[in-house]
Parts: C-alpha cells; structure tokens; sequence
C-alpha cells in the first residue's frame, strides 16, 4: 500500500505539482504587480460594477429575473473553448486542445463540500458542479480549463477565467467573467474600506443585485460540517503546495485585476 501511494504521488508531482512552481501569469501575460492603493482597487471595482450593470441588460431572464443560459450547462461547456481561442491569439501559454469540460454527476455533493468544480490531472478533465446558478457556470468552466494548460494556482485560473469570459464573443460568457472579478474586487475593497465598499455597492443595477443573493442563497442552503471538513482539507492542500495563505489565495486575484486596470487606464491616458 506504501509503495502504491509512493508511486501515485510521485506520478502527481511529475504531472501536475509542479506546476505550481511554474511562471507566474503576471510575468507571461506582462502585468504590473507593483503595490496597489485604495484609489486603484476602487477605480477598478467602479469600473467593473459599470462593465456588469451594461452587460446584465443584454443577458436572458427566467420569470424570477434571474440570470439564465438558454441550453444550460451543456451550452456552455460547448462555447467555453472560443474565449480560450481568442485568448491563445495573444499569449501562447494558453493555446492547446482543451477536452470538453464535464458534469460531476454527485454536483449535489459538490454543493455540500462548497466546490464549485474540480480539475483531475491524471485525465486531465475539466469537471463542473452544474447545480449553481447560471451566472456562474461559464466563469466555473473556464476556471477548471485554466487548470488543463496547467496553471495550477486558484488565484491565477480565476484571473485567466475572468480573461478568457471576457474574450468570448457571447454576452453570457462576458457577464460571467465580469462578475467573478467584481464579486472578488468588492470582497477586497470591503476588507480595506467598508465606506467605499456601500457606496459603489449602492450603483448595482436590480439584475445583478438579484444575481448575487441567488448565488449566496444557493451556497448558504449547503452549508454544514461537509463543507466546514472540505475547506479545511482544501486549505491544507493549497498551503502543501506553495499557496501559503490557503484558501485565502483566492483573494490574490484582485492584484492581477488592478495590474491589468493599471495599464488599460495608462493606454487611455496615453491616447
């Protein structure tokens, strides 16, 4: 049984686990990680609010007002590949064949453990909870897909997750991508100043509004000692692997958002 475990391990380093000593994406993708202000993380939560509010209007509705995918998951794991398409046109790390993502049959135990989705390196498989609300199933698929070019980091995939959204030429797609990065940007901004956070929260529009409390009610209905268990197993893994704030690595997303708003603000000022 030791020698079993011995080899599967060693397999699991060789495959994956090293990957999260890899280049980090700032360096591939040419961002600025400099320290960033309080000015910066809210000039880039505004803008991201102002990005989700235009593309909300143009997205489909159930009879609640909640966002909707017409074709479901299926749909968007067949659409997922053109954001990775456009994006492979800029930066080469991210080109490649890419399996088609799957469904978690257990996604209700998913739920239970707070996962949204899982990556398994030894068939290298895209695997999706496809129990959570739409709004966030495109931005889940294309998280898991980073993970297939072997970008390791959960920080990291999010980022290339948001990138890749909002490449995708299907709105859908781009209200997603958008709302990941806003939902981690205003976490962010309420950490540091709680007065900017209610004020900019107050320039939601009613269907993201709606959105979020359906994503925060769907996962607060699974809460309970599974999840508590999974988030403790999670940290450990994360923090076993080179991601020494744990889970709390999620976070650095919002650092990779302000370098790549840092140098779209640069190109507008330069214009």
């Amino acid at each position: 049984m030791l020698v079993f475990i011995s080899i599967v391990y060693f397999v699991f380093i060789i495959i994956w686990g090293l990957n999260y000593h890899r280049l980090p994406f700032s360096e591939i993708a040419n961002l600025d990680m400099r320290p960033s202000t309080i000015d910066e993380l809210e000039g880039l939560c505004k803008s991201l609010i102002e990005r989700a509010n235009e593309l909300r209007h143009q997205v489909d509705e159930d009879s609640m007002g909640i966002m909707t995918i017409s074709g479901g998951y299926r749909s968007v794991f067949k659409r997922a590949i053109k954001g990775y398409i456009k994006a492979g046109e800029i930066i080469s790390e991210l080109k490649g064949n890419y399996s088609k993502p799957k469904k978690v049959v257990f996604s209700s135990f998913l739920s239970y453990a707070g996962i949204s989705g899982i990556y398994f390196p030894f068939t290298s498989e895209a695997n999706v909870n496809t129990l959570q609300p739409d709004s966030v199933l495109p931005s889940t698929t294309c998280h898991e897909m980073a993970h297939q070019r072997g970008f390791a980091r959960e920080d990291e995939a999010n980022y290339i997750s948001y990138m890749v959204c909002t490449m995708n030429p299907d709105i859908d797609f781009q209200y997603s991508g958008v709302l990941l990065a806003l939902t981690h940007s205003m976490n962010a901004l309420y950490k540091y100043d709680i007065e900017r956070y209610f004020k900019l929260k107050d320039l939601y529009g009613d269907g993201i509004k709606r959105d979020l409390k359906t994503i925060r009610d769907f996962w607060t209905s699974y809460e309970g000692p599974i999840e508590k268990a999974s988030n403790k197993l999670n940290d450990t893994y994360l923090k076993a692997n080179n991601q020494k704030d744990g889970i709390h690595s999620y976070g650095r997303m919002v650092d990779l958002l302000i370098a790549e708003y840092r140098q779209s603000m640069k190109k507008i000022n330069s214009e």
